[in-house]
C-alpha cells in the first residue's frame, strides 16, 4: 500500500490551487488595452481610408494629429490601465502568467519588426516595405491565439487566431508594386481586421472577465 506524505500532499494541492487561482482582473486589463488598440486603430485605418479615397485636402497638421495621435493615446491607455488596477501585481495562476508573457512576448516582437521594416524601407526608398509590416503583424497575432487558444481552450479563440492568418494572406494581397498606385482596399481590410480580431476580442474578454468575478 502507497504511503501518503502529508507534505507531498500539501505541496500537490498547492499546485493545483495555483492552476485555478485565476484573478479575473489580469484578463479584463488585457482586455481594456487590446480593445482598445483595436478600435483606436481601426478608426484610424478607417479614417485615413476615407480622406485618401475622396482625396481631401487637409493641412498638413491634421495628417500629423492622425498619424501620431492614435499612438500617443494608446500608449497613455497603457500606462493607465496597470496604475488603475492594482489586481494585475496579485497574479499567481500559472496560466494567467503564461498569456499575459505570449502577449508581451509578441508585442516586443513587433516593436523589433517595425524597426526592421521602417529601415528597410528608408534604405531601399521603398515604402511598399512597410506596408509588410502589418502583414506580420497579422500572422504574429495569429500564433498568440493560437498559444491562448491552446491554454484556454476556447472555441472562438481559435476563430480569432484563424482570422488573423486569414487576415495577414488576404492583406499581403493588396499591397501594392514598386511604383503602382495606391491601393486604398489595404487601409479598409487592415481597419476591419483591427475591429474584427482586435477590437472585439478585447470586449469579449472584458466581458469574461466581468462575469467571472
Amino acid at each position: 500500500m502507497t504511503n501518503i506524505n502529508p507534505k507531498t500532499l500539501a505541496d500537490d494541492l498547492a499546485f493545483i490551487r495555483t492552476l485555478v487561482d485565476e484573478h479575473p482582473m489580469a484578463y479584463k486589463s488585457m482586455g481594456i488595452i487590446y480593445a482598445a488598440a483595436g478600435l483606436i486603430y481601426g478608426f484610424q485605418c478607417f479614417a485615413n481610408w476615407a480622406l485618401v479615397k475622396w482625396y481631401a485636402d487637409l493641412p498638413t497638421i491634421f495628417w500629423l494629429v492622425l498619424g501620431f495621435g492614435p499612438t500617443v493615446l494608446f500608449l497613455a491607455i497603457n500606462f493607465w490601465v496597470p496604475m488603475r488596477s492594482k489586481a494585475d501585481a496579485r497574479q499567481k495562476g500559472i496560466a494567467t502568467r503564461a498569456i499575459v508573457a505570449v502577449f508581451a512576448g509578441v508585442g516586443i516582437a513587433n516593436a523589433v519588426m517595425a524597426v526592421v521594416f521602417g529601415l528597410a524601407a528608408y534604405q531601399r526608398g521603398d515604402s511598399s516595405l512597410w506596408l509588410f509590416f502589418p502583414v506580420v503583424v497579422c500572422a504574429f497575432q495569429g500564433a498568440v491565439w493560437c498559444a491562448v487558444a491552446m491554454i484556454q481552450r476556447r472555441t472562438w479563440m481559435w476563430v480569432t487566431a484563424i482570422g488573423w492568418f486569414v487576415g495577414s494572406f488576404g492583406l499581403s494581397l493588396s499591397v501594392p508594386e514598386i511604383g503602382a498606385p495606391f491601393d486604398t482596399n489595404y487601409l479598409l481590410a487592415l481597419g476591419l481586421i483591427m475591429f474584427a480580431l482586435m477590437g472585439l476580442p478585447g470586449i469579449i474578454m472584458m466581458r469574461s472577465a466581468d462575469k467571472t468575478a
